[in-house]
């Protein structure tokens, strides 16, 4: 049987139900920390978020009713955004036919939006999301040392579609 598979509206839930990887587990920390819970830092996504017509630039990738990733896109300035993801296990446990559907639905909604620039970052060790944004489309540009708020390295990245 052929997984449902349906990319809808990110909500700000779907970072409290993710089965998290490993990598960003500590954002859950910070995000109690800086936002108050996960629930609060979805809603700070949202009020930042990049406009697409009447659609908000954010959102998650579900198979059959699982959340398997949420990402989206924040203005940094009006001609530039940054690309957000949060993987869970899993995606990455996931076959290769779920991984290629949920890749195309997200590269096909970063191709319709209309910046100058579409930009992201992971953490230069984090190399499940690394592999993820080359098959998404987009570009290394270069590392950024000690960017993330704990201190380490990052990987800078722009959306080539």
């Amino acid at each position: 049987m052929h997984p449902n598979i349906m990319i809808v509206p990110f909500e700000p839930w779907h970072l409290e139900v993710m089965n998290i990887r490993p990598e960003q587990e500590a954002l859950r920390t910070w995000y109690k920390e800086s936002y108050g819970d996960e629930y609060n830092y979805g809603e700070t996504f949202l009020n930042f978020a990049v406009k697409d017509g009447d659609a908000t630039c954010a959102w998650t990738a579900l198979v059959d009713g699982v959340v398997y990733v949420s990402s989206g896109i924040y203005h940094i300035t009006p001609y530039m955004g940054e690309a957000w993801a949060v993987i869970s296990n899993n995606f990455v446990d996931s076959d290769r036919a779920v991984k290629v559907r949920i890749i195309r639905e997200i590269s096909s909604a970063l191709k319709r939006v209309k910046l100058q620039r579409i930009q992201a970052n992971t953490e230069v060790d984090f190399h499940v999301a690394r592999d993820f944004l080359v098959f998404l489309g987009f570009v290394e540009e270069g590392v950024m040392e000690s960017y993330t708020p704990f201190g380490e390295d990052s990987v800078l990245y722009r959306f080539e579609g």
